[in-house]
C-alpha cells in the first residue's frame, strides 16, 4: 500500500502521483479497454465522471488482463476451457457481452473453483 508517514494515501493523491491527472489516467484506461474510436470516446466521457478509486481499480484490472491474457477473446477462451464449454456458442456470445472487469472476476472465481475441484464434483454428480 502507498503510505505517507504511516497514513494511507487517498485515491486523489495516488492518481496525481502516478498519472498527474484524472484525464491522463482515463486515457490510459481507454487505451487498455476500448477498441473502436467511437467506443474510446464514449468510454473516456464515462470515465471522467467516475471516482478516482474506480479509475485506479479499472487501471489495475486492465493491466492484469493485458499481462495475463492479452485480449478479451483470450479471457473468454480461458473461461470456456475451465468450464469445459468450448463448443457452447450461445454461452460464448453471452460472455462477449460482458465487460472486461466482469470477465476477470469470472476467471478468478472459476480458477479458484477448479483448484478446489468443484467443477470435477459437479461433473461426477451429473454422471451418477
Amino acid at each position: 500500500m502507498d503510505k505517507v508517514h504511516g497514513i494511507k494515501k487517498s485515491p486523489l493523491q495516488m492518481v496525481k502521483e502516478k498519472f498527474e491527472s484524472k484525464e491522463k489516467l482515463a486515457e490510459k484506461i481507454v487505451e487498455l479497454l476500448a477498441k473502436s474510436k467511437e467506443e474510446k470516446q464514449q468510454l473516456k466521457e464515462t470515465l471522467l465522471v467516475a471516482s478516482n478509486k474506480q479509475l485506479l481499480r479499472l487501471f489495475d484490472i486492465g493491466n492484469s488482463m493485458k499481462s495475463r491474457f492479452g485480449s478479451k477473446e483470450k479471457i473468454i477462451e480461458t473461461i470456456l476451457t475451465i468450464q469445459n464449454r468450448v463448443k457452447d456458442l450461445p454461452y460464448k456470445e453471452k460472455l462477449q457481452s460482458f465487460s472486461i472487469p466482469k470477465l476477470m472476476d469470472l476467471v478468478s472465481s472459476f480458477e479458484a473453483k477448479s483448484r478446489k475441484g468443484d467443477f470435477d464434483k459437479k461433473e461426477k454428480d451429473t454422471k451418477e
